[in-house]
Parts: structure tokens; C-alpha cells; sequence
């Protein structure tokens, strides 16, 4: 009994505390000077709510003057809603059938209104009035329809949860436990990680209750610490009060009446510290029942009267139908039973007229109404099976009729489907043989492809070694002619040093006389100067010849088609070194480099662009001219621009100019892909190439390439 008497406070009573003061307050500010209608409904229903358990008076003043402002101004919203906190007002006084009549009358205005949150928080009242009521049947309907509607509309978590904790307050109420429990650990599941502890310790102290019912105290006492240490942490001190009083009892049948004594003190200090006697009476009757299982009669006598005392003073009456049971056990342990039958009568007095439990006829007769119900809803859609099967089979007659129709259509159909068929087939075979023709067009197509861009690289390699020949030829032939004069200035020197060679051997005069005519004759001094700057011909020869094989290392160098950082100049001077017999002394070429970083790129693909692109800048120049190449780092690309003083072209052929195969030289001159090839390549460097040009002015292109591809 102790149990469920904590059950109803946990689920009914609010908060104590002096916020509550404080935002009591707040409100009645706002009041005084709020302006607006709906502004002045909404503060005095949230008066209502507040104070629906220090002044239950004042709430019910609150309430119908939020009723009486809502009506007059034809509010039906503020209406409702004050009326769904009237009804908790009369829930919370015992008036149950006034609670009924308000919360259903909510309900039907919200659910004109459409408002399912709303209608679900009806549902939810009416669901606490029919328990409380002992109309546990009705009880379970609300709170199932609650859960519905909440789970339907999108409900949060935290509100489904408290669905489910009243659906197991009603079969905790018929003693239904593992139903009970099941709908309890739904609530927990949907609380948690949520920031709402009331509700969860709430919960908690539901299954502490189903698991004390069955006998599992040790269970019952880890799920009410749980509950416990909440409100503790939460400063909820009359609640942490009940759930020591719960503690307490537990211990005491767990025979650990120390702890159980410690819990219960702690808890009547609690409840004195408060000034609240609403559980006083309660944690003292507690006490005295610890006291008589230890044997300590009169003590627990002591506290068995003190707690009669409370509850009468607070009109308490389930506290009283406690207590009298209490000391009506125990002055019969004392041999006092007239006293004891005196507290025996009072006790049952009370036990009638509280109508908290339903008795089990009752609740088989509530179970029996809920089971009719089910058969009612199961005959209606049996009916309802029923019309629809008459239905179907209307539309079934209606349907042969149809088909016979059809399959006459469709015989005709199918004729001509038949036809339709042969003749798509027909077609199909057509198809494929055109088809079959297109890819061996296109297998021709690709490799007369493959042959001209093979075509192209030819010529850029026969072009390339025209120009690397022309290139070594004049170096070689210069250390050639420089070699052959060498050797003669060296047959000369022979000759002297032979006679050098005698007069050392036989220094008399005759010989000296012939080693200073030779001398003389032969001039050593001019022979040594010109074999002197012979040497140094020959060595700025094959100089020259390394720097052009370099550049030709350089220019067609190996990278194994890998991105890796490359120097552009580097890459530009060695095309320019391959092309310079081609420009000759008639093009002037202007070198203006900028300060460019490292590229990340294909070097030799990217030499070969160039070399396409001032390749057709020298064609373009018929005589005289100039090509200027130029470099610069623009944010984060580097541009590379190649001009030239040649014959330009219009603005037709330049929209043209990298489209395959097109050109404008003479046929077998070249093939047309030397542009594009070079397109394909910057595209595949991420980068843009582009032309501007002027008939008689001369050509721009211009090559932008990103810096920081991390392309491997």
C-alpha cells in the first residue's frame, strides 16, 4: 500500500521549490501588464499550472478566468487549453467526474481544431482521471490512443516515452507486472539520452514497484537508488524524501534495519526541513514498522501515534488508513485489543471509502469490457469485410463482362500485333546489319586515326632531326677544320723538337747554329698563339655540340608519362636549341621569363606542344620577324604566351585551328593534328589554351597551366 500511495505522489505532485516561488512571481508581473488577450489567457493558464499544489484555490481562480476571457472573446484554442488545466486542477482535488467533463470538452475543441499534439495531451489527462477513478479499462484505451497519435504525428522521444510510462501505470494498477514492465522499459529506452530526469527517475521508481511486487528486492533496491540519486542531484527533495521511504521499507524486508533506519531519519529530516507534512506521516509510520520488526514495540508505538497525529491534522486519509492499520497490528501484539479494535474499525472505515483499487471482479469485469470492445471493433470490420466483399463482387461480374469485351478487342490486337511483330523484327535485323556496318567503319575509322597521328609524330621527329643535324653540323664541322690545322701547326713543332732533339744529344755549334735557324725560320711564338686558339676552337665546339645533345635529352626525356615538378624555361630553351636552325638569322626571337615556380606536369608532352606552337610561329613569318615568348605566374597558373609577327589569320580559321585534321597548308604538308594533339595535351594538364590574331598583325597563344596538381 506504502508502494502505490508513492506511486500516485511521483506521478501527480510538483515540484517544491523556490523557483517555483521565484517563476510564480514572474508570472503575476507579466499579468499586470500584458496587453494582448491571448497574452493574458496563456500567462493565467500557466498561473493555473503552477500553482495547482500550494494553492490549489488560487490555481481554479486562475483557470476559470483564463476560461471566462476565452469564451468572451471567442477563443476556442485558449478555451481548450484552459480547460485541460481545469481538469487537472479537479484530477488532482479527487472530482472526477468534473476532471472527465472538462478534459473531454479540450478534447473535442482540439480535435475540431485538428491540433493531434494537443488531443494527445487530452487523451493523456482523461487517461489519469479513468485510473485514479479505478476505470482502468477506459484508462488503458486513452493512454493507448495517446501513444498513437504521438507515435504518428512525429512525436519526440521524450513524449512517446511518457506514453508508454502510463500505459504501465494502468497495468501496474491491474497487477499485470511484466506487461506493466514491458511499457516501462519502452519509456526508458525513448528517455534516454534525453535532459529529462523527472521522467526517467519517475519511470525508474515504477520499476522499482513491479520488481518489489514480484519479490525481487535486490532488483527493486538498484532501480530506486537509481531513481533516488536523481532527484538528489536534482535538489528534488521531496521526492528524493518518498524514495528513501521506499528504500527504507525495502531494507527492512531485506532484514538491514540499520541502513533501513538511516534511510528513514534521513528522509523525516527531509520532509521537517520542508515544512511539509504531505509525506511526514508516511516516513514516520515507516519508522514505527521498522521498530516493530526489530521488536522495539512501544518505540514503534511512538511513532505509529505521532503519525496518526500528521495525517489527522492534514486530513490525510490515505495516511490515516495507514496508520490505523499500523497501530491496530501492533497494540494487538501488546495484548491491548480493545484499543486495537478501536484502530481496526477506524482503518476499515477508510479502506471503504477510498476507491483506489478496483476489486478482482472488478477487474475481470473491466478486462471482459475491454475484451467486448475488441469483438465489437472485430465485428465492425468483419461487416465492413464483408460490404467490400459484396463490392468486389459486383466489380467482378462488371469485370468478366469487361473481358469478354476485351478478348474480343484483343484477338484483333493480337492479329495485328502478330503483324506489327514480323515487321519489327524485320526491322531489328536491319538494324544490326547497319549496325554490324557502323563499327567496321568505325574499326577503319580509328585506325586511318591511329595512322595519321603516327604521320604527325614522323614529321615532328623528321622535322626534329632535320633540325638537330643542322644543329651538330656546324659545331663538328668547325672542330674538323680546326683539327686539321691543329695537326699541321704539329707536324711543325715535330720538326723542331727533332732538332732539339739532335742539339741536346750533341750541343756543338754547328748544331746550335741549325736549332736557331730553325727557330727563326718556323716562329715558334706565332705557332704557339694560333695552336693555342685552335685548342680553344675545338673545345667551344664540342661545347656546343654537348649543349645541343643536352637539350635533345632534355627536350625527349623519358618521365614514363608520371606528373612530376618540371622547370618550363628548361623545357622552352630546349625546343628553342632544336629550332634554332630553322629560325636562323631572319627571326629575332625575345625571351621575356618571368619568375615562375616548378610545374607539376609532363615535361616531354608538354615540349611537344611547344615545339608545335613556335614551330607554326616561324611558318607563319615570311621573311623577317620576331617571335617573343613569354612566362608569368597569375595567382595560382602560370602563363606561358607565344607571339609572332607573321601573316595572322582570320577570325574563321582561328575558331577552327584545333578541330582534327583541319589546316591551311598545302595538301602534303601536313596533317592537321599538330593543334590538336596539342589541345588534348593541355586539357589532360588540367590547364587552357587559346589564340588571338589579326590578319597582317601576326598570332598570340597563349598555354595556362595550374601549379599545385597533386596528380600522380
Amino acid at each position: 500500500m506504502r508502494v502505490f500511495f508513492c506511486l500516485i505522489c511521483f506521478i501527480w505532485f510538483p515540484f517544491r521549490s523556490q523557483a517555483q516561488l521565484s517563476a510564480t512571481d514572474s508570472l503575476r508581473q507579466v499579468l499586470d501588464t500584458a496587453q494582448y488577450i491571448p497574452h493574458q489567457i496563456s500567462t493565467l493558464t500557466a498561473l493555473c499550472f503552477q500553482l495547482r499544489h500550494q494553492h490549489p484555490d488560487s490555481a481554479i481562480a486562475y483557470g476559470q478566468q483564463a476560461l471566462a476571457l476565452a469564451l468572451a472573446n471567442d477563443l476556442p484554442y485558449e478555451q481548450a487549453y484552459a480547460l485541460s488545466r481545469l481538469g487537472l486542477l479537479s484530477t488532482i482535488r479527487g472530482n472526477f467526474e468534473q476532471a472527465q467533463k472538462e478534459l473531454t470538452e479540450s478534447l473535442s475543441i482540439f480535435t475540431t481544431l485538428g491540433d493531434s499534439i494537443k488531443m494527445s495531451d487530452a487523451y493523456q489527462g482523461l487517461g489519469n482521471v479513468y485510473r485514479r477513478s479505478g476505470q482502468l479499462a477506459k484508462a488503458l484505451e486513452a493512454h493507448l490512443t495517446c501513444k498513437k497519435i504521438r507515435e504518428e504525428r512525429g512525436g519526440s522521444a521524450q513524449i512517446v516515452g511518457w506514453a508508454c510510462h502510463n500505459i504501465g501505470t494502468v497495468f501496474l494498477a491491474t497487477k499485470e507486472w511484466d506487461r506493466a514492465l514491458t511499457y516501462f522499459e519502452q519509456a526508458l529506452e525513448h528517455y534516454d539520452g534525453l535532459d529529462n530526469h523527472y521522467d526517467q527517475a519517475t519511470t525508474l521508481n515504477n520499476v522499482f514497484v513491479v520488481h518489489y511486487r514480484q519479490g525481487n528486492y535486490e532488483k527493486a533496491l538498484q532501480y530506486i537508488e537509481r531513481a533516488r540519486a536523481i532527484f538528489e542531484a536534482q535538489k528534488q527533495y521531496m521526492r528524493e524524501g518518498t524514495s528513501l521511504i521506499n528504500i527504507g521499507e525495502l531494507l527492512t524486508n531485506l532484514k538491514r534495519p540499520a541502513e533501513a533506519q538511516k534511510k528513514l531519519e534521513r528522509a523525516v529530516r527531509l520532509f521537517e526541513q520542508m515544512k511539509d507534512s504531505t509525506y511526514l506521516p508516511m516516513a514516520i509510520n515507516t519508522l514505527g514498522y521498522l521498530h516493530h520488526e526489530q521488536g522495539r514495540h512501544l518505540k514503534a508505538l511512538e511513532y505509529f501515534q505521532r503519525g496518526l497525529a500528521l495525517a489527522t491534522a492534514k486530513n490525510d486519509i490515505h495516511g490515516m488508513m495507514e496508520v490505523h492499520e499500523s497501530l491496530a497490528d501492533e497494540l494487538t501484539g501488546l495484548n491491548r485489543h480493545e484499543e486495537a479494535l478501536v484502530h481496526f474499525k477506524a482503518y476499515t472505515h477508510w479502506k471503504d471509502s477510498l476507491d483506489v483499487l478496483a476489486s478482482t471482479e472488478e477487474l475481470n469485469a473491466i478486462k471482459a469490457e475491454l475484451e467486448l470492445a475488441q469483438v465489437e471493433q472485430e465485428n465492425e470490420r468483419l461487416r465492413l469485410d464483408q460490404n467490400r466483399i459484396s463490392r468486389e463482387r459486383k466489380w467482378l461480374i462488371l469485370g468478366l463482362l469487361l473481358f469478354l469485351l476485351s478478348a474480343i478487342i484483343g484477338g484483333f490486337a493480337w492479329i495485328n500485333r502478330r503483324r506489327a511483330f514480323a515487321r519489327l523484327q524485320h526491322q531489328k535485323e536491319e538494324i544490326e546489319q547497319l549496325l554490324t556496318e557502323k563499327d567496321r567503319l568505325y574499326d577503319k575509322l580509328k585506325n586511318a586515326q591511329l595512322q595519321l597521328i603516327q604521320s604527325e609524330k614522323m614529321a615532328s621527329i623528321g622535322q626534329l632531326t632535320a633540325g638537330v643535324a643542322h644543329e651538330l653540323n656546324n659545331p663538328i664541322g668547325f672542330v674538323s677544320a680546326n683539327a686539321v690545322a691543329l695537326q699541321q701547326d704539329v707536324k711543325d713543332l715535330q720538326q723542331f723538337l727533332t732538332v732539339a732533339k739532335v742539339f741536346n744529344a750533341n750541343p756543338s755549334t754547328e748544331n746550335r747554329q741549325q736549332l736557331l735557324d730553325t727557330y727563326q725560320q718556323m716562329d715558334i711564338g706565332f705557332l704557339d698563339q694560333e695552336i693555342q686558339s685552335l685548342i680553344e676552337s675545338i673545345i667551344r665546339g664540342a661545347s656546343r655540340t654537348r649543349d645541343i645533345v643536352t637539350s635533345l635529352r632534355t627536350f625527349s626525356r623519358n618521365t614514363t608519362e608520371v606528373f612530376a615538378l618540371s622547370d618550363i624555361h628548361e623545357g622552352l630553351e630546349s625546343t628553342l636549341t632544336i629550332l634554332n636552325s630553322a629560325m636562323g638569322n631572319r627571326i629575332e626571337l625575345i625571351r621575356d621569363y618571368g619568375e615562375i615556380p616548378p610545374v607539376r606536369c609532363q615535361i616531354t608532352k608538354l615540349n611537344q606542344v611547344f615545339l608545335n606552337l613556335i614551330n607554326n610561329a616561324i611558318q607563319a613569318i615570311e621573311g623577317e620577324g620576331k617571335i617573343q615568348i613569354q612566362t608569368r605566374q597569375i595567382d595560382e597558373q602560370v602563363r606561358i604566351r607565344i607571339c609572332d609577327t607573321g601573316k595572322g589569320m582570320s577570325e574563321a580559321v582561328r575558331k577552327r585551328i584545333f578541330e582534327p585534321f583541319f589546316t591551311t597548308k598545302e595538301i602534303g604538308a601536313g596533317t592537321g593534328l599538330g593543334l590538336s594533339i596539342s589541345y588534348g595535351i593541355i586539357e589532360q594538364h588540367q590547364g587552357t589554351i587559346n589564340a588571338r590574331s589579326r590578319e597582317g598583325k601576326g598570332t598570340t597563344l597563349e598555354i595556362w597551366l595550374p601549379i599545385g596538381d597533386d596528380r600522380d
